[in-house]
C-alpha cells in the first residue's frame, strides 16, 4: 500500500462523479444534489486527510516544494468555499458556473499534485514512509467521514475493489489478517471492509 497510489485512486473516483455531474440535465435536481453529495463525501475527507497528514510529511522531505503545498492548501479551501455555495442553495441561477468553477479548479489541483508534487515526494520517500502514510491517510479519512456523518464503508469500499489482488493482500498483511493469500479477491476486500 502506497499513500501516492491511494491519493492517485481518489482522484479518478472524484473524475468519475464529475463525469456523471457535467451530463446531468439542470431539471434533474434530485440526481444533481445526490452526485453532489457524492463529490462532499468523496472529497472533503481527502483533502483533510492530506492537509493533516500527506502534506507536512511531503514538506519535510521536500522543502523547495512547500508553497507549492501550501497553493495546494489554499485551494482545497476556495474548493471547500464554493462547494458550501452550491449546497446552501442547489436552485441558486448561478449553480452551473459555480459547479463547472470548482471542477476545473480540482482538475488544476489534481494536474499539479500529480505531475509536480507527488512525483517529487515518490523520490525523496521511502516505500516504507509511502506504507506508513498510507495507513495514516485511509485512517484520516474515515475520521473525517464519521464526523461528517457519514459511514467510511460507503465511500473508501470503491477504493478497495479498484484495487488488484496483490495490493488487497499486501493491505490486509498490513493489518496481519491471517492467510490473506488464500482469499480471493472479493473475500479479501469483505475482510478489509469488517475490519
Amino acid at each position: 500500500m502506497d499513500v501516492i497510489n491511494l491519493i492517485m485512486s481518489d482522484h479518478r473516483a472524484v473524475e468519475k462523479v464529475f463525469d456523471k455531474l457535467e451530463k446531468v440535465e439542470k431539471d434533474q435536481q434530485a440526481e444533481r444534489l445526490q452526485l453532489l453529495q457524492q463529490v462532499r463525501a468523496l472529497l472533503i475527507p481527502h483533502s483533510k486527510a492530506e492537509e493533516t497528514i500527506v502534506y507536512p510529511a511531503i514538506v519535510k522531505a521536500v522543502p523547495a516544494i512547500a508553497e507549492n503545498v501550501e497553493e495546494g492548501i489554499s485551494e482545497h479551501h476556495h474548493v471547500e468555499d464554493l462547494f458550501t455555495q452550491v449546497l446552501g442553495d442547489p436552485n441558486d441561477p448561478g449553480v452551473d458556473a459555480m459547479i463547472a468553477g470548482f471542477i476545473a479548479e480540482i482538475k488544476h489541483h489534481v494536474e499539479e499534485e500529480e505531475t509536480e508534487i507527488l512525483p517529487q515526494f515518490r523520490r525523496a520517500a521511502t516505500a516504507a514512509q509511502l506504507h506508513d502514510l498510507a495507513v495514516k491517510f485511509a485512517a484520516g479519512k474515515a475520521r473525517v467521514l464519521t464526523e461528517l456523518g457519514l459511514a467510511p464503508e460507503e465511500f473508501i469500499a470503491p477504493s478497495l475493489i479498484d484495487l488488484s489482488k496483490d495490493q488487497l493482500v499486501e493491505r490486509a498483511k498490513a493489518i496481519d489478517l491471517n492467510a490473506p493469500t488464500s482469499l480471493t479477491k472479493d473475500e479479501l476486500v469483505t475482510q478489509l471492509l469488517s475490519s
